[in-house]
C-alpha cells in the first residue's frame, strides 16, 4: 500500500513547525523579564518553581504563539500589561534610543578628554625638563662647585 506524497511530508512539516515555535518561545523568554521580582529574563528565572511567575508567563507565551499570534504582539501585550520594564532591553527607538546611544559617547567623550589631558602632561614634562636642564648652566662656576661640596658632604651622612 503506497502512502500518498502529502502524507509522508507531514511528520516533516509537523516537526519544522514546532521547532519554529520552539525557537520563538526561547527567542521571547530571552526578551521579557520575570516579573516575580528577581530581574532576571523569563529563561533564566530560578523562583520558575517557587512562585510560578515564569512559568505562567511561559505558559501564555507557547499558548499565544500556537494560536498563531507573532512573537511582535506578544511582546506589544506584555508591554501594555506590565509596562516597558518587562523588556530586558530598551527599545531601539524614540527616548529610549538614548539608552543604546549613550555609553558609545560617553566612551567616546572620555577617551579624547584622556587623550588631551596626557598630551598637556606630556608638554608640561617636557617644558620642566627644559628649564631643569638648562637652568644649571645659567649658575656661575663658584655656584656650581659650591653646590657640588655640599652635594658631597650631605652624601656622607648616607653613603
Amino acid at each position: 500500500m503506497r502512502m500518498p506524497k502529502a502524507a509522508a511530508l507531514l511528520p516533516v512539516v509537523l516537526l519544522l513547525g514546532m521547532t519554529a515555535l520552539a525557537n520563538e518561545l526561547s527567542q521571547l523568554k530571552d526578551q521579557l523579564v520575570c516579573q516575580c521580582g528577581c530581574n532576571l529574563v523569563l529563561s533564566s528565572c530560578q523562583d520558575m518553581m517557587e512562585c510560578g511567575v515564569a512559568q505562567r508567563m511561559t505558559d501564555e507565551i507557547a499558548a499565544r504563539l500556537a494560536d498563531g499570534e507573532t512573537p511582535e504582539q506578544i511582546k506589544a501585550s506584555f508591554v501594555a500589561r506590565y509596562g516597558k520594564a518587562v523588556l530586558s532591553a530598551p527599545p531601539k527607538a524614540g527616548f529610549d534610543l538614548t539608552a543604546w546611544i549613550t555609553p558609545f559617547v560617553a566612551l567616546i567623550v572620555g577617551l579624547v578628554l584622556l587623550s588631551f589631558i596626557v598630551r598637556e602632561f606630556a608638554r608640561q614634562g617636557r617644558r620642566r625638563l627644559e628649564e631643569v636642564s638648562t637652568s644649571h648652566l645659567e649658575r656661575s662656576p663658584e655656584e656650581r662647585e659650591r653646590l657640588r661640596r655640599r652635594l658631597r658632604e650631605e652624601l656622607k651622612d648616607y653613603v
